[in-house]
């Protein structure tokens, strides 16, 4: 991607100083493939600027105890585990392969939430308190990692 902290518009070509009313119209028509090859490139930069700055939606998943034990699927970023439940909710997280995927666990009630799987050395974690938040890397194979 180019930068995007410095613009770096195509040069314009440099024409002659029109001598009558046919060089003035050709110029018109140099300066205007000129002009659309710039809204083009400033198009694309545009592009690139909200892509820089908007990051990609990340697939949440809602998990209940009605869907406890959940194993996350590949596509899912995120898991938010609702107020509404009411008993303790299990998270299998899938087997760490190195990916670098990043999973995002969020607890809003009072319930416990329990994560299995090898996380920083541990067997298991525990989202015991409201509003908790577990930030997990898929760092390396076996291993998820605290981000």
């Amino acid at each position: 991607m180019a930068s995007l902290t410095q613009i770096q518009i195509p040069p314009s070509k440099p024409t002659p100083p029109p001598k009558d009313w046919q060089g003035i119209v050709a110029g018109f028509s140099q300066n205007d493939q000129y002009l659309r090859v710039l809204v083009q490139y400033l198009q694309q930069w545009g592009v690139n600027l909200y892509r820089y700055l908007i990051p990609p939606q990340i697939p949440v998943a809602t998990v209940t105890q009605a869907n406890s034990p959940y194993a996350p699927l590949a596509s899912i970023g995120s898991i938010a585990v609702p107020a509404s439940a009411t008993d303790d909710v299990t998270i299998n997280l899938p087997t760490a392969s190195g990916s670098g995927r990043i999973l995002i666990i969020y607890n809003n009630g009072t319930h416990n939430v329990v994560i299995n799987g090898t996380i920083n050395g541990s067997a298991s974690e525990t989202l015991s308190s409201q509003y908790s938040v577990l930030r997990l890397q898929d760092t390396s194979v076996g291993l998820w990692n605290l981000w």
